[in-house]
């Protein structure tokens, strides 16, 4: 038999067999983007977790440094209020006024050189203990919410350090302390705007969260109690 009658005898594959191969090839790909969406996920997860876990060891820190009592989440200079728990050190006016931000007491815990770079800071997608890497913003990277209840606001004026007393807390274990915010401008959360202020969907387990016994768990919205928010709860 020569070769041309060879050839001729060939099957090419047929309309149904094409299809049924490219339905395959389309299944397959599918499987393989949600593995890797997943993988990722779960290493986003992992990463946010480190980052409150290295927060949390500021905050021990900062605590047994200062007579047992919690950092504030804000305090107040020449009149105006300055980040206190994740703030980076801000220039210095010539009158002594600051310019974005102080060298807060509790920066130097979490940072050797005493705070994050502002551009270390708030650049988009930047990699540091305060942005989550699941923070899609676009405009910033601060990527978590402090309970003011137990982080509390330092009004002007107000005596001594300001913070909580960790021996006032009744249950650490279940309250929050810190978690993953809903929108990357939204710094804080309290009793009364929780549900909108914490990032329920940013991980699939749930937010991210640094308790007060500075353990790090996940909780979702529908299992947060009042115990959960109020450290005299």
């Amino acid at each position: 038999m020569d070769s041309e009658s060879k050839f001729s005898h060939r099957r090419g594959f047929s309309l149904i067999e094409l299809l049924a191969i490219i339905a395959i090839i389309g299944v397959l790909s599918s499987v393989i983007i949600a593995v890797v969406h997943s993988t990722v996920s779960t290493a986003h997860s992992v990463e946010c977790t480190s980052n409150l876990r290295q927060i949390g060891n500021a905050v021990s820190l900062y605590t047994a440094d200062n007579g047992g009592y919690l950092p504030t989440w804000r305090t107040w200079t020449n009149g105006k209020g300055s980040w206190i728990w994740d703030n980076y050190a801000g220039t210095m006016n010539g009158d002594g006024t600051a310019n974005g931000g102080i060298l807060s007491g509790f920066a130097g815990y979490y940072s050797p050189g005493g705070s994050l770079t502002r551009t270390q800071f708030d650049t988009p997608g930047a990699r540091h203990i305060f942005n989550c890497p699941a923070n899609e913003s676009t405009t910033s990277s601060k990527g978590y919410a402090a309970n003011m209840k137990v982080m509390r606001d330092v009004s002007p004026g107000q005596p001594g350090i300001g913070g909580l007393p960790v021996v006032d807390i009744v249950y650490p274990g279940r309250v929050m302390m810190i978690a993953d915010n809903a929108l990357s401008n939204v710094r804080w959360f309290s009793t009364n705007s929780w549900e909108e202020n914490i990032g329920f969907t940013r991980h699939k387990t749930g937010a991210n969260v640094l308790f007060a016994d500075l353990s790090v768990g996940s909780m979702k919205l529908e299992d947060v109690k009042e115990e959960n928010l109020d450290p005299m709860e």
